[in-house]
């Protein structure tokens, strides 16, 4: 993945990106910076909307036709791309004396990660179309190399939204699992999952179990209505995670966000 890297030398850099085209998922260089040592390392993003072009006001006429001005028609303004409903991602590859260590995280304005290396390639790319978002919304993406540890604190992660089942929706009916794979080689470490009963709303869902599998093999099970808000250590080399609604009669909405080293 050195497509473009040459001309994004340095410990910034910018791209644009537009959500939901045709050409959705193909990473952009962004920034690839190289070190006198190795040392601690904070990559920081922001999005900006500054490539969304401004929707011309119209101006009255003139000189004023007979009777006065017309009402001046009503003319929408472009939402901007930093709160449309953008999904964008990073690829960062961090290295050491030749090895490779990749993370990938969703990038809004303050995302930060840092991780020690000798220099980092970092790539961005639209990831819209995994959140049904708006289409041709062209917005910044920049970021910024420093020394030293991120300000968010373990507290708060890096984070990467799980990708939904096809056809499920962020639904689970009753009497049914849904298995979320464990993104592979990006750093998750942690796992935050929020559901919530959608037959009877004021019922807290304690009928859904979390299985954090290898395979087939069962390595951790939990009750989500006791976590939620919390991060849960992902156990290494976990694949999936498969969510159980043990209700014969409630639907249960379902939200998966896993956190990554970093």
């Amino acid at each position: 993945m050195n497509r473009g890297l040459a001309g994004k030398t340095g410990y910034q850099g910018t791209t644009n990106l537009i959500s939901n085209v045709a050409a959705q998922g193909q990473p952009q260089a962004l920034l690839a910076a190289n070190f006198a040592e190795p040392a601690v390392y904070t990559v920081a993003f922001n999005i900006s909307a500054s490539g969304v072009l401004p929707i011309p006001t119209p101006s009255p006429v003139w000189p004023p036709p007979p009777g006065g001005q017309p009402p001046l028609p009503a003319i929408a303004q472009p939402t901007s791309g930093d709160s449309a409903g953008i999904l964008c991602r990073a690829i960062c590859n961090f290295k050491v004396e030749g090895a490779l260590v990749t993370r990938q995280l969703d990038v809004g304005s303050g995302a930060q990660i840092s991780m020690c290396c000798q220099g980092v390639d970092v790539f961005v790319f639209d990831a819209t179309y995994l959140v049904a978002g708006p289409n041709n919304i062209q917005y910044g993406v920049s970021a910024t190399v420093t020394k030293g540890v991120r300000s968010s604190g373990p507290q708060n992660p890096p984070s990467l939204l799980a990708s939904v089942t096809p056809g499920q929706g962020g639904t689970i009916a009753p009497l049914t699992p849904v298995s979320v794979p464990v993104p592979q080689n990006v750093g998750v470490a942690s796992v935050q999952i929020t559901i919530a009963d959608t037959t009877h709303a004021a019922t807290v869902p304690d009928f859904v179990l979390a299985v954090q599998k290898v395979g087939a093999f069962n390595i951790q099970i939990w009750q989500p209505a006791l976590t939620q808000g919390q991060w849960i250590k992902v156990t290494p080399g976990t694949t999936s995670i498969v969510l159980t609604n043990f209700s014969p009669t409630d639907s249960v909405a379902y939200c998966v966000v896993f956190g990554i080293d970093g």
